[in-house]
């Protein structure tokens, strides 16, 4: 999977979208904390994005909206996959057990942990159990 960063132009958009679906890779594009609305969401999904996705620079803090209030935005105006990141982990139950997302971008509450194998099982062991209590 390929995840497109910050705001991408259409034009980049397409020919990202082009190449994935000729080499089999599915695009997932970020989207913009500015200017998230409907009709961007419609406009990106015409240009065949696979997934949308809500990332927060956890360097530069929580600013505007929580990552799960844009995922449950984007959630009314699409039926994309729609993924969420945003500096939480294993010990964010509420966020791993949300329905908001599809895919839970985690990162850094694994990487910096003191065993992250053990880390990794425990995170899917909780969204693994809040699957089939949601399902």
């Amino acid at each position: 999977m390929v995840l497109l960063i910050g705001l991408a132009s259409p034009t980049s958009v397409a020919t990202a979208v082009g190449a994935g679906h000729r080499l089999g890779i599915p695009i997932m594009l970020d989207t913009p904390t500015a200017t998230l609305d409907a009709t961007w969401v419609r406009d990106v999904e015409r240009l065949g994005v696979d997934a949308l996705v809500v990332t927060t620079n956890v360097d530069h803090g929580h600013r505007g909206a929580h990552p799960l209030d844009r995922a449950r935005q984007l959630r009314a105006w699409t039926q994309l996959p729609v993924a969420v990141s945003g500096g939480f982990g294993p010990t964010d139950r509420h966020i791993l057990t949300s329905g908001d997302w599809d895919i839970a971008i985690v990162g850094r509450s694994i990487t910096e942990a003191l065993d992250p194998a053990a880390a990794t099982h425990h995170t899917l062991r909780l969204t693994d159990r809040a699957n089939r209590t949601t399902a």
